[in-house]
């Protein structure tokens, strides 16, 4: 009768149905988790056939608001079982959290493929259970590590240095460290800088990581002949330009020699 007055009076029917399962769950005394989810899945599973319209009732009932109350009533059982059901991820994940169900969290927030949720599941995990459950959870899943790369590359270095080593992607810890390392304010420091990436990178077993390690050694051969180019022409426009450029700035202030050993 309330849902056919919702519907006569174009109400939304969301919490009609919402109480009810509510209800149902408080007063449903001794009847097992199994039964009891059958029974409120068979009737939020009968509504449609009710004629009600579906554009004043939205989106699908929230089983989060179900499994809420079941949780209250101490049923976390039935609280799972309601809540795997839930449609909305923003909903499902936060409460699996607070049921300290927080691997179920974060499969369900990858689920979602929702940046914001995977971060939300993946911060939980690392306040409650510490570094080493978030590098096992991030192991088996590439988005989750790629989302963790961010967020500690930015926030965190040491946790960045820790979560590379325990997944073995030393690769990945130079492609943060090297942007830095060109941004020292000093040449020694640089190419120290330079120098560390380098040896972390011959860890690595990519292919790539031989051709980073050349890089690395020409750069910083390029770098102490810029500053040498400034020292000598007296002129602070070397430094951080190309091979190429450095080349023609060097033939134009008629530096042919050192010019032709960097060509």
């Amino acid at each position: 009768l309330a849902l056919q007055l919702c519907s006569l009076l174009q109400l939304d029917s969301r919490p009609v149905v919402v109480h009810w399962a509510s209800q149902r769950i408080v007063v449903s005394g001794d009847v097992a988790d199994q039964q009891l989810y059958l029974r409120i899945c068979q009737r939020l599973d009968a509504i449609d056939s009710l004629g009600i319209d579906k554009s004043t009732s939205g989106s699908s009932v929230s089983r989060a608001e179900i499994a809420a109350t079941a949780l209250q009533e101490g049923r976390p059982n039935l609280a799972t079982m309601l809540l795997d059901d839930e449609p909305n991820p923003a909903d499902q994940v936060p409460l699996f959290m607070s049921m300290d169900q927080d691997q179920r969290a974060l499969e369900k927030a990858l689920q979602s493929e929702d940046p914001d949720l995977i971060y939300l599941a993946l911060l939980h995990i690392l306040k409650r259970r510490g570094a080493q459950e978030v590098f096992k959870a991030v192991m088996a899943n590439p988005t989750a590590r790629a989302l963790m790369v961010a967020y500690s590359g930015a926030q965190d270095e040491p946790f960045l240095r820790q979560l590379c080593e325990t997944c073995e992607t030393p690769m990945t810890l130079c492609a943060h460290l090297l942007p830095k390392s060109f941004k020292m304010p000093d040449l020694a420091r640089r190419l120290k800088a330079l120098q560390a990436v380098k040896k972390i990178a011959t860890q690595s077993k990519e292919e790539n990581a031989k051709f980073l390690c050349k890089h690395i050694d020409e750069q910083a051969r390029l770098q102490e002949a810029q500053v040498d180019l400034e020292h000598v022409t007296g002129k602070a426009i070397f430094l951080d330009t190309t091979a190429a450029h450095t080349v023609k700035t060097c033939f134009s202030l008629n530096q042919y020699s050192k010019g032709l050993r960097l060509a």
